[in-house]
């Protein structure tokens, strides 16, 4: 998705908005902006200044993230998905040893927007519009300011609920027309996700088109998960193995099931939660299964909802899982916790929108 605006600018910054010479919106393409990157190099006394900055609520504070990697007029940076809710940009310019230390610049600013890069293969619907700190659409174009040396001006967007990799791609006209690029790319994600491959006891299913890969948690999740196929593939040889659906995308954030950027997939976001099959589990086997997973995991039944049509499935959450997390779920009444002695029933019962519904498998127990 790319869209390229006119930067939104602060009265308070005492800018030039005459517009007798930036009416137009400025569109660049590739092939320009590789082209100009290289012909044209930074004037020696002027130097742009840019600092982001984070915080996770409107109450915190404001903290400074540096660049993971500097290439050329490229800056990289990482932003923790689950720990960050806004993001803003301080731009300050000085002119130094300048014969025009009262000249100005001027800057426009367009941004692209590649959650493909976080696992989603799909673009229709495209993804919601990013908004400022005001709220407002930043795609909406409106006209570019002038600044002087020392003066500064600050733009900000809300963190997507989805993760993503976003370019600002900056086109600076400077002292009588000539023209500079800058890039900062940020990658939103949820850091150190690994994948869960195939193994003993258990199989990956729900891959689509629209999310190929759906099996990403974070390494002692994946571990547990392993350990539970193993133990299953112990205490019933004969049986089927668990069916491990969807987890988490590649990069986290919103696992939009439907694919329209829409969150009905709760708790898929920073790889603690996995699904499993439970209507492929022989009801006689279900106690057992329950009883292996809440080893090493805990386990919710869900799609019991009587106001809605899901097919049940075991929701299983990370044991060392955030207390937010843990507490989310055991006040929803959605899901039904069943790691007890004694098993509940409803935890082994097939059901879908409070109704049984006819068991796929065998019945009987197969296990040892």
């Amino acid at each position: 998705m790319v869209f390229f605006y006119n930067m939104v600018f602060s009265q308070n910054n005492d800018f030039d908005f005459d517009g007798k010479s930036f009416k137009k919106q400025i569109v660049f393409d590739d092939i320009n902006f590789i082209k100009t990157e290289k012909q044209l190099e930074l004037p020696k006394y002027w130097k742009p200044e840019k600092k982001w900055e984070v915080r996770t609520s409107t109450i915190t504070e404001w903290t400074e993230i540096l660049p993971t990697k500097v290439t050329g007029p490229t800056l990289y940076y990482e932003i923790e998905y689950d720990q960050v809710k806004e993001i803003r940009c301080i731009v300050t310019v000085n002119w130094y040893d300048s014969p025009c230390p009262d000249c100005f610049w001027e800057i426009t600013m367009g941004y692209t927007d590649e959650p493909e890069l976080a696992g989603h293969n799909h673009k229709d619907p495209l993804p919601p519009a990013i908004k400022s700190l005001s709220n407002d659409d930043i795609t909406k174009p409106i006209e570019s300011g002038r600044l002087k040396s020392g003066q500064k001006f600050t733009f900000g967007f809300k963190r997507p609920i989805y993760s993503t990799r976003i370019k600002w791609n900056g086109f600076w006209l400077i002292l009588g027309g000539r023209q500079y690029f800058t890039t900062d790319v940020i990658d939103i994600k949820v850091k150190n996700l690994v994948e869960l491959s195939t193994g003993t006891g258990y199989s990956l299913v729900g891959q689509t088109n629209t999310h190929p890969s759906n099996h990403w948690v974070i390494s002692e999740f994946k571990t547990d998960l392993e350990n539970i196929g193993k133990l299953w593939k112990q205490g019933c040889p004969k049986s089927d193995v668990l069916y491990y659906n969807d987890a988490s995308l590649k990069w986290g954030g919103l696992f939009d099931i439907k694919g329209n950027w829409t969150s009905p997939h709760d708790g898929h976001d920073v790889g603690v939660h996995i699904d499993i099959s439970k209507k492929r589990i022989r009801k006689g086997n279900r106690e057992k299964a329950l009883k292996t997973i809440c080893e090493k995991a805990i386990v919710y039944s869900e799609g019991d909802d009587p106001k809605k049509d899901e097919v049940p499935h075991y929701h299983v959450i990370y044991r060392n899982s955030p207390n937010e997390v843990i507490k989310k779920l055991e006040n929803d009444y959605r899901y039904i916790p069943c790691c007890f002695p004694n098993i509940p029933q409803k935890c082994i019962d097939l059901e879908s929108g409070g109704q049984p519904i006819e068991e796929v498998v065998p019945t009987e127990s197969d296990c040892l």
